[in-house]
């Protein structure tokens, strides 16, 4: 109960990759017959005064933990700094950089690499900083901010629950107001779920053109 696994200003980049109960269950398992083998990184971080442990790499296991163990249970940690640090801007970068690190080996989706760009952009990071920390080009940067910020909050949970692909949704937010956003995704799913990927590409460019 006393590890922080978003602050204010950080939000664990896995926001649903690898969360599904499926595989928490599966993870919890493995925790219940050995324990936490790999301790959790955190950050000891000062807000408002108060010291708080902020989950920089280790959310799964600390989410499968809390379904298996008693809420009494200790979780061992390892702390990335001996010292309490202040939430600047500065330090809210340093651990993102950390958390993508230990990311990049199971993957995160399009959504939450544009979700991290976009709170980076956010923060005054240039588009060359943030390609080079999510390890993705400068224009795919820029594509999916630009789409992020046109795009109907309908098409944007589409697109986050995988119903439509990373160039639907660029295609679809840049192209149109969002009724007709909302209108041709789901002409693009349906395309889909026909299995016929040609015309789903076909109606998302109509669209953006």
């Amino acid at each position: 109960g006393k590890l922080w696994t978003e602050a204010p200003g950080f939000v664990n980049p896995r926001q649903f990759t690898g969360m599904a109960a499926k595989d928490l269950d599966e993870l919890g398992s493995s925790i219940k017959e050995e324990g936490i083998v790999d301790p959790p990184k955190v950050q000891k971080i000062i807000v408002k005064g108060v010291v708080h442990d902020l989950v920089v790499d280790g959310q799964r296991r600390i989410r499968a933990a809390l379904d298996v163990l008693p809420k009494s249970t200790e979780i061992p940690v390892l702390d990335l700094s001996e010292e309490p640090r202040e939430l600047t801007p500065e330090l809210i970068d340093e651990l993102y950089d950390k958390a993508l690190t230990s990311l990049r080996h199971v993957g995160l989706s399009s959504y939450e690499l544009s979700s991290v760009a976009e709170a980076m952009h956010g923060r005054g990071r240039t588009y060359d900083v943030i390609a080079t920390k999510i390890d993705r080009s400068k224009g795919w940067v820029s594509r999916m901010l630009a789409a992020r910020k046109t795009a109907s909050p309908q098409l944007m949970t589409k697109w986050r629950k995988g119903d439509i692909t990373d160039e639907n949704f660029k295609e679809l937010a840049e192209g149109a107001d969002p009724e007709v956003q909302n209108q041709k995704a789901a002409e693009v799913i349906e395309a889909r779920k026909a299995g016929d990927r040609g015309e789903a590409r076909v109606i998302s460019k109509e669209v953006k053109e």
